[in-house]
């Protein structure tokens, strides 16, 4: 059937409101992202204050990531003690640069004192000098061998043998971390529903099945801290610069 002069007209009108919106949609990514790399760099000069950061934490986040930021077993809310400070930050950036969608993160950071420098770099260095949560949420146990073997084959590289990670690249560590949590992130990010990680880092995550998923999530959950897993000293201390 040969389109009229109109339809012709209508679909090329419906195209053009097409290619903008993904052109606009690009554009504010980019620029979501270099104003995450602006705050962030501008965070990073600062000299933190952890004893100002415990006073914010307490008063902000403690509510929902408890006490001494342990989380929630459950997996709707992570264990954030000794996770890499670079880390932190980039996360509450993108939260606040709205590059990451979470609603409950967005209520609090509307609030002045994480729009503050300071009080970015204060809370996230205390965060990162607090013990790793010793006893996290596991999963069954069943399968821990092949999550074993399938996270030092395709983890381990860039988020450390004992899942300690690597703060100047901005890699979490993951020990310490609830199986739940871990295995809802690690399915959002390899179906695209979170961003955030690296090309190669979501087509691995991609190739690995549910079942995989599960094991390797209860695999990490059970990881030691590093200082359980190296006995002869500690070269990952929980604030590592």
């Amino acid at each position: 059937m040969r389109l009229s002069q109109p339809d012709r007209g209508s679909r090329a009108v419906v195209a053009a409101t097409i290619v903008g919106a993904v052109l606009s949609l690009a554009l504010s990514t980019v620029e979501a992202a270099e104003a995450v790399a602006d705050r962030v760099e501008r965070v990073l000069r600062l000299r933190a204050d952890t004893n100002h950061g415990r006073t914010l934490y307490s008063q902000y986040c403690a509510s929902c990531h408890g006490a001494t930021a342990l989380g929630d077993a459950a997996g709707t809310v992570p264990s954030l003690a000794g996770q890499r400070p670079n880390y932190l930050l980039k996360q509450v950036a993108d939260v606040l640069e709205n590059d990451r969608s979470v609603p409950e993160m967005h209520q609090l950071m509307g609030r002045w004192q994480f729009e503050d420098p300071q009080s970015l770099r204060d809370v996230v260095s205390w965060l990162a000098e607090l013990a790793p949560n010793p006893r996290p949420g596991v999963g069954s146990g069943t399968q821990v061998a092949e999550g074993t073997r399938i996270y030092q084959a395709d983890c381990a590289g860039c988020h450390g043998r004992f899942g300690e990670g690597d703060n100047p690249s901005y890699v979490p560590a993951l020990r310490g971390q609830h199986y739940s949590y871990l295995r809802r992130q690690m399915a959002a990010l390899a179906t695209g529903h979170r961003t955030g990680m690296d090309g190669e880092g979501r087509q691995r995550l991609g190739r690995i099945s549910l079942t995989q998923l599960d094991a390797v999530a209860d695999y990490i959950s059970r990881l030691p801290s590093e200082r359980d897993a190296v006995p002869d000293g500690n070269p990952f201390a929980p604030g590592a610069q």
